[in-house]
């Protein structure tokens, strides 16, 4: 699937930024900062970048002069108004394949530089199903993924997760460890049993051995809380999931 990554350290202005993508019928990643940023383009397929122009207009520069290093194909340079586009650097000026564009970026705006959708190519937003019997933990990780591209759904324990999957084609989980009438890790049998290559992370703030014990039932990799969602976010990259962590 090709995405349209958005680097902004802004959150509100983040969260703007994916709302525009996704109207435009567009799945997109999202990173904080030029090395994350730089992560996603050697994992994933970009077909655009959306970057906010930094204070310090050197960092923003190299790190546009790196990305393209990597077969970025078009560079959509957020830049606020009364910016001297001539006296930027060199790669931030129009030509290219980058593409200064002032504040604010409407969805019409966006729409002039969207590449033209390859056919077959799927730009259907990822599904992810969060278990957790902890309410605001479930609301936390769902707004961190949809914010990031997905499509979120919740369920509070394993039984509610089943029920979810049989509904609904998931393409990930995540899932606590301890929570009432199902586990975690009887949910990951479960799952097992039904589908062997389906991205499976669990969390846990438990200090015992549940996540090593999920790696052995079938998880693809493991996190303790607290977390950073992207770094939950990042477990689901390809390279990642190649090897239980």
């Amino acid at each position: 699937m090709e995405h349209i990554l958005i680097v902004e350290p802004d959150q509100k202005q983040l969260g703007e930024t994916v709302n525009l993508v996704t109207s435009c019928g567009r799945a997109s990643l999202i990173a904080s900062d030029y090395e994350g940023a730089l992560k996603l383009c050697r994992t994933e397929s970009i077909s655009l970048l959306i970057v906010s122009l930094s204070p310090i207009v050197g960092k923003t520069a190299a790190f546009i002069e790196e990305a393209k290093l990597l077969d970025i194909p078009q560079v959509l340079l957020i830049v606020g108004e009364g910016t001297e586009i001539d006296k930027l650097p060199a790669v931030l000026q129009p030509g290219n394949q980058v593409y200064p564009h002032f504040k604010p970026l409407s969805k019409e705006g966006l729409e002039a530089y969207l590449p033209k959708k390859k056919p077959g190519v799927n730009t259907i937003r990822p599904k992810a199903l969060i278990v957790d019997d902890e309410e605001d933990v479930r609301i936390f990780i769902c707004e961190a993924f949809e914010m990031r591209g997905f499509d979120a759904f919740e369920a509070a324990n394993g039984r509610e997760a089943l029920e979810c999957l049989a509904r609904e084609a998931i393409d990930y989980v995540i899932t606590d460890v301890y929570m009432p009438k199902m586990n975690g890790l009887e949910l990951i049998k479960k799952i097992r049993e039904q589908d062997p290559t389906i991205p499976i992370v669990t969390i846990s703030g438990a200090i015992d051995h549940s996540l090593t014990e999920s790696l052995q039932l079938g998880a693809s990799s493991t996190m303790e809380k607290p977390f950073d969602p992207d770094d939950l976010v990042n477990k689901f990259n390809p390279e990642n999931l190649s090897a239980k962590n």
